[in-house]
């Protein structure tokens, strides 16, 4: 499920529901590892975990939840929990959500080619890293592992004032 889908969705729970406001969070990433020894893959682990929170604001008194599951009634739950840990929490002027600012961009941090290259590839580099320190120096035996690694990730922030933004790296 795409991100801004997710903060939608959460969105329109939020309607009729008596908060002051409130803050989506949104983060995802991808992680690859890929070990290999004696030009064999030991270990191939592949993970895309997703996190939403969300802040809202009741009475000037803050409440805080979040989910790792996208489904409705979970998503659901964590509202009901956000705004039951508001109405415990001590109200305090202080607590406020950002207004509005220009967001800036931030380039250079994500490179849209990596998702392109194929699995096997990434398998062959880690092998080829493997022959080539097996090749350097014949005194060198074993290699304990040579490894191939990634992760990308991605954050959206939404809230009830007008701000939106997002970066990818």
């Amino acid at each position: 499920m795409k991100s801004a889908v997710v903060i939608d969705k959460l969105e329109s729970l939020l309607k009729g529901r008596s908060t002051d406001g409130y803050e989506i969070c949104l983060s995802a990433s991808k992680n690859l590892t890929i070990e290999v020894r004696e030009q064999k893959v030991d270990t191939f682990k592949c993970s895309a975990p997703v996190v939403v929170s969300i802040r809202v604001l009741k009475a000037r008194a803050m409440g805080f939840s979040y989910s790792t599951s996208m489904d409705g009634p979970d998503l659901e739950k964590m509202i009901d929990n956000a705004l039951a840990s508001a109405e415990i929490q001590t109200p305090d002027d202080c607590n406020v959500l950002p207004a509005p600012t220009e967001y800036p961009v931030l380039t250079g941090l994500f490179d849209e080619g990596l998702a392109l290259i194929d699995e096997r590839e990434k398998i062959g580099r880690a092998l080829e890293l493997e022959r080539l320190a097996l090749a350097a120096d014949p005194r060198v035996k074993r290699v304990r592992k040579a490894s191939y690694g990634e992760s990308s990730f991605e954050l959206q922030i939404r809230n009830s004032l007008g701000i939106e933004g997002n970066y990818r790296d």
